[in-house]
């Protein structure tokens, strides 16, 4: 292998024939692969004939070259007009067209630049040490069942980046093997589709199909825009990525390049598929807390939250909503990016300025975000230190002097954090400890219910603070739950195998590293369960007997798995649930599954809890959902059961003072028999 490169190598830069043919390629592959409706196919083509004196090493070069520029340059038309110049560059247009839109095509395009540079290197580095062994196993083991496999889940890739919603993906998916159908079978030679048209015996091409669907429409939609007077013009820069951003996502560059190689050596999936899997692995990261963001914008859009708001004639009172001041805003490793962007959005919609101080695993993301944030703020001519973070690196002395500072504090995290906030001496919002329990009763949805909790619990691999950590079943359906929790991906322990996750997530009583956040597979195997686990087992199930303070299992765990308790009775399920939530978790929120409405009026009155959820995933649904009317948030205060100063959910009305104008109205006094006759009455019998 390493003889062939150097050989290669030496071909390449010991000929200055060889080296011109080497930046031809390069130069031209670039430009016919950005020029609109040419690609680098068409290039290759052109040089076919002059190719025939070239010697087959500079032939084989060239038109490596021309591929993998060409490539690059399909991906310039797809960010800068969102036109790809190859299918390959299509999942590129998505986020790359929408950053030229917001003036950022400069770091679109370098970091296209650059991740083609560092995938290139890295897959020609693996593509000598393993494509042989790697094609071997592939030629044995991959026939037509498993390709059609392949290319089925590529396509399920496709449609889920492709659309808003799973519907629209798969028509599109649908329309375009539709599409690819027209024109003349390559294997059978049958004309297919074609209506009788000579034209279409070729099919349809992708070039002109893009530019029909992709830069016709574009046209026809910047028209509209322009003669309704919304034009916009797209904002170009040459600020290119800096290597801490790129950094940031290291893991992202890594993984694409591992996916991309993998189908690469498989036959018959090719660089589009491998391209819309790559998109959608990383896709499924930067999703993860849209929906909460969105909501929250959709909560303030209609909102007024500074200046003059009321004036009410009854009361004489008028109301003007002003700004805290400084937010300082301290928040953890489990969200370091959703938490501070929602307390910015709250804080900048009231006028405030903030300062993040982000924990140390989180730092480095949130500095790259900031960056963008920063430049969106210049973008409308507001000054960027309204939002700032401490000084790099982050640590405890230049936080708590932070707290020492600013005007109002904004904790989520730690119990340690909350109680440092409480006692800096500035006023604080500080949220309580999750640790959730959900109940299912006899009357309710068991498949539903199962499929709910499975999904809460799963998420961001559950380092939520509203993942259930306990669920309570009632004796009546203790085992239909138990079933419906293993359709879903439930393994459940043995004694044996749950005191061996008692000793490796828990030491002295403390939450180790070794589960927290983990993916369910480094879970499996920690605990050796790998090899009974079934192949659709996404969390654990630990059925449990004991709670309180000495049994940690009953606690928050933040790791994919819960405690599993039977009771007899909806009364023991309400008691387990508190003595589980005076341990851990009081005041944050309960979980029910129920079609009996009176149970949830009684937990609302019976714990010591500020929300009962009924009959919703609980992670998604305790922070606000678009199917519930509670405020979107990341931040759930806890009450005083919870040691906090807040019982809802974190909103802009926290960020702000209300000032009131307080006229003269007419006088409302009364009389002592008014207010005291109905007692007068009661106490004289």
């Amino acid at each position: 292998m390493l003889e062939n490169f150097l050989a290669g190598t030496a071909t390449l830069f010991g000929d200055p024939v060889t080296i011109g043919i080497f930046i031809f390629g390069v130069v031209g592959g670039m430009l016919f692969g950005a020029i609109p409706g040419v690609s680098m196919l068409t290039l290759a083509a052109i040089l076919l004939p002059f190719t025939a004196d070239l010697n087959p090493a500079q032939g084989v070069m060239l038109f490596a070259v021309i591929y993998c520029t060409g490539t690059y340059g399909g991906a310039i038309t797809a960010i800068l007009f969102n036109i790809p110049g190859a299918p390959e560059n299509a999942p590129t247009a998505f986020d790359g067209y929408p950053m030229t839109q917001k003036g950022m095509a400069g770091k679109a395009v370098g970091a296209a630049v650059l991740c083609s540079a560092i995938g290139g290197i890295a897959s020609a580095l693996v593509m000598m040490s393993a494509t042989e062994p790697l094609a071997k196993w592939a030629i044995m083991n991959i026939g037509p069942p498993e390709i059609f496999a392949l290319v089925f889940f590529g396509l399920a890739v496709a449609s889920s980046v492709g659309g808003r919603t799973i519907w629209k993906g798969w028509l599109s998916v649908l329309l375009g093997l539709l599409v690819a159908t027209i024109g003349q079978d390559p294997v059978g030679g049958i004309n297919r589709f074609n209506f009788g048209f000579t034209d279409l015996a070729a099919g349809i091409a992708f070039v002109p199909a893009i530019l029909g669907f992709f830069a016709v429409s574009e046209v026809f939609v910047q028209a509209e825009r322009n003669i309704s007077g919304k034009y916009v013009a797209p904002k170009f820069s040459v600020d290119f990525p800096s290597l801490v951003e790129l950094w940031a996502h290291k893991i992202a560059v890594v993984r694409s390049i591992f996916v991309g190689f993998f189908c690469g050596i498989l036959p018959g999936i090719g660089a589009t598929l491998a391209a819309f899997m790559g998109y959608g692995e990383a896709a499924d990261k930067t999703r993860k807390n849209h929906n909460k963001t969105l909501g929250l914008l959709r909560d303030l859009k209609a909102v007024t939250a500074f200046g003059h708001v009321e004036d009410n004639a009854e009361t004489g009172l008028s109301t003007y909503l002003r700004p805290k001041g400084v937010i300082a805003a301290i928040v953890p490793s489990t969200n370091p990016l959703a938490t501070p962007v929602n307390n910015i959005i709250n804080a900048l919609k009231s006028g405030n300025a903030i300062i993040i101080a982000p924990s140390p695993k989180g730092a480095e993301p949130f500095a790259t975000l900031l960056t963008f944030i920063h430049q969106n703020l210049r973008s409308i001519d507001l000054n960027p230190d309204l939002v700032q973070m401490v000084p790099m690196p982050p640590s405890k002395a230049k936080t708590q002097r932070l707290m020492e500072l600013a005007d109002l504090l904004v904790v989520t995290g730690s119990q340690n954090n909350v109680r440092a906030g409480y006692s800096s001496g500035t006023p604080a919002l500080g949220v309580g400890q999750g640790n959730v329990v959900t109940i299912i009763d006899e009357s309710a949805n068991i498949a539903d219910a199962a499929e709910k909790i499975a999904a809460s619990k799963t998420f961001d691999n559950a380092t939520s603070c509203s993942s259930e950590n306990a669920v309570i079943a009632l004796e009546e359906v203790y085992d239909e739950a138990v079933a419906a929790l293993e359709a879903e991906g439930g393994l459940v322990l043995s004694e044996e195998e749950t005191q061996r996750l008692m000793s490796t997530h828990w030491h002295n009583g403390n939450l180790t590293g070794a589960l927290l956040a983990k993916d369910i597979d480094v879970v499996l195997k920690r605990l050796e369960l790998t090899h009974r686990a079934p192949e659709n087992t996404r969390f654990l199930v630990v059925p449990s007997m004991k709670a309180g303070a000495d049994a940690p299992i009953s606690g928050e765990k933040m790791a994919q798995f819960f405690a599993l308790y039977k009771v007899k009775d909806f009364q023991e399920a309400v008691t387990l649930a508190l003595t589980i939530q005076d341990y851990q978790g009081a005041g944050h929120s309960l979980g029910l599954h129920s079609t009996n409405d009176a149970r949830a009026h009684e937990l609302a009155m019976a714990a010591r809890t500020c929300r009962v959820i009924v009959n919703q995933a609980h992670c998604f649904a305790t922070g606000g959902f678009f199917n519930n009317g509670l405020p979107f948030s990341l931040s759930m205060g806890c009450g005083s059961w919870g040691g906090n100063s807040i019982d809802g959910n974190l909103n802009w009305e926290h960020f702000v003072n209300r000032v009131r104008i307080v006229r003269v109205i007419e006088e409302n006094k009364p009389e002592l028999e008014d207010v005291l006759s109905e007692f007068w009455s009661a106490s004289a019998k």
